[in-house]
């Protein structure tokens, strides 16, 4: 039930599919932009995201990566839900690509990422829909990673999850030769460990759904991905799985 003016109608929602279009813009490297949409028409309603990432010029490293908000427009602005973040690792961009999110109020904040001065443009287009046909005809599923150099004579470094992440996967950067220890950590407490030989990755490793934190609104011991090496010191990157669906619900 609606509770405020701003959630609008719930009636109206499928008579009105409003279409949010914002122009193109060119980011170059940390460079950042806003996109707001908001009041899909119903507080049960959501947005169906179309992103469109490109380099400005062939051959540039350019790359975007983007952290999602979103809230339900209930007095107090509350169910505020996140995924990924500036520091833990964001949503990756590149081409074209839809996504489902199902709050009525979302802000898209895009980030540039380039070798010297390259750019690239961002385009962002929402289109209002009821949580039933949203879910139909957009994904839910999104990755991001977090690349970082391991600390060399058995230093651990830690992955802490970002925000909407739900599995992960680890991998060796410029061919890395030295086994790691992985272990997965939720409240502070090492829930699982395991090894992993790079030169024994023969293809694409599974996803590993990450442990459930204690208490999903804490600000400390985070859920996190520690990983341990004996030898010197490697880059690996930690990959993350989003779901805006199994995240919105959870807590």
């Amino acid at each position: 039930m609606c509770h405020t003016a701003e959630c609008g109608d719930p009636d109206r929602l499928d008579g009105w599919r409003r279409t949010q279009q914002y122009v193109g813009q060119s980011l170059g490297d940390t460079e950042l932009h806003l996109f707001s949409f908001y009041d899909s028409g119903d507080c049960l309603g959501g947005w169906l995201l179309d992103f469109t990432a490109t380099r400005d010029a062939a051959g540039d490293t350019w790359t975007a990566g983007a952290m999602i908000k979103a809230r339900d427009g209930i007095r107090g602005q509350s169910w505020i839900r996140q995924w990924g973040d500036g520091t833990l690792g964001l949503i990756e961009l590149g081409g074209s690509s839809r996504l489902w999110i199902p709050f009525p109020f979302v802000d898209v904040t895009v980030a540039g990422s380039a070798a010297a001065a390259e750019t690239g443009t961002i385009q962002v287009q929402g289109i209002t829909a009821s949580t039933v046909t949203g879910r139909g005809v957009g994904g839910t599923i999104a990755e991001g990673h977090r690349t970082q150099t391991l600390e060399a004579g058995g230093g651990g470094t830690v992955y802490a999850a970002p925000p909407g992440a739900v599995a992960y996967k680890v991998g060796p950067e410029d061919g890395g030769s030295t086994a790691i220890k992985v272990s997965e950590i939720s409240n502070g407490i090492d829930v699982c460990t395991y090894a992993v030989d790079p030169t024994a990755i023969t293809g694409p490793q599974p996803w590993n759904a990450l442990p459930a934190p204690s208490d999903p609104d804490a600000t400390d011991k985070h859920t996190a991905v520690l990983l341990t090496t004996a030898g010197g010191a490697e880059t690996w990157t930690v990959r993350w799985l989003f779901d805006t669906v199994q995240t919105a619900h959870r807590g």
